[in-house]
């Protein structure tokens, strides 16, 4: 009898234990884990960035250009004054160059300042002695378009340009043209400016800002 009331109180008490045990890891298996709110706001924004980032496309040339580098804003100092106009990308054979696209002095709103009369070639609409235009000699040298313009157009080369690159000038009466000489690959660039001499610090200091804007393009 004394055994069997020990073995009744050994299986009494394995029982308990057994049935505590498995209360406790029937109860850890239900709780879930609590996480940290700031943890998952992480890792939702890395996911959603990683789902944005995997569906992107690169912006065409055609997009860079309209949200870009379609329009830009030039500076003039005129007479001693800074002026500001916007200009838009105009795109030529085989280069591009930025045009003021409205006149401040006139009343009528959007009227162009630079009237383009044929291809390649603008003229200043309050004087069409105020011009410019732009040729293209293919496969030659800037050295033999120079000695062009000197022997047969009477150039002379101008050292005292600040742009940095070639330029060449001459004057007949009181007319002031100059052009400026750029070279690319096997070909020579040549941008004509013209202007009175009265309208140095006037329209005609608007041409040297406009052309340093021109780029060869493919």
């Amino acid at each position: 009898m004394k055994g069997g009331k020990r073995n009744g109180s050994f299986i009494l008490v394995f029982t308990i234990i057994l049935t505590i045990g498995a209360g406790m890891l029937i109860g850890c298996s239900i709780q879930k884990p609590k996480e940290d709110p700031m943890t998952e706001s992480i890792v939702d924004n890395m996911t959603e960035s990683e789902s944005i980032a995997g569906n992107s496309e690169p912006l065409s040339t055609e997009d860079q250009t309209s949200n870009d580098i379609s329009t830009t804003t030039l500076t003039f100092l005129l007479e001693g004054e800074l002026e500001e106009t916007t200009a838009k990308l105009y795109v030529g054979n085989g280069y591009s160059i930025y045009i003021p696209d409205e006149s401040p002095y006139s009343a009528v709103e959007s009227a162009p300042v630079w009237e383009q009369t044929v291809p390649d070639t603008w003229v200043y609409a309050y004087n069409d002695r105020i011009r410019f235009y732009i040729e293209r000699h293919e496969n030659t040298s800037i050295a033999d378009v120079e000695a062009e313009l000197s022997d047969i157009h009477e150039f002379t080369a101008d050292n005292n340009t600040s742009s940095g690159r070639i330029e060449m000038v001459k004057q007949e009466d009181n007319l002031i043209t100059r052009v400026r000489l750029m070279e690319s690959t096997d070909d020579v660039w040549c941008i004509f400016y013209a202007y009175p001499e009265d309208a140095i610090e006037g329209a005609g200091a608007r041409i040297p800002v406009i052309i340093d804007t021109f780029a060869v393009t493919p």
